[in-house]
């Protein structure tokens, strides 16, 4: 992660040893699982007339 993201320090891309890619810290099963069963649930409450947790508008 940059300072300044999405802008890498040109220095950087001329480096042998660096890899730059793209942030994906969320890119795990374990993230993935866990955000596809919150909007699972979610959705349940939802559709039971109930407010969602998390939800950010009344």
């Amino acid at each position: 992660m940059f300072v300044d993201e999405p802008n890498v320090p040109e220095a950087l891309f001329g480096m042998n040893n660096v890899v730059v890619q793209a942030y994906r810290a969320s890119a795990t099963v374990e993230s993935r699982t866990a955000m596809g069963e919150m909007v699972l649930a979610s959705l349940e409450k939802g559709l039971a007339g109930e407010r969602p947790e998390g939800s950010l508008t009344t």
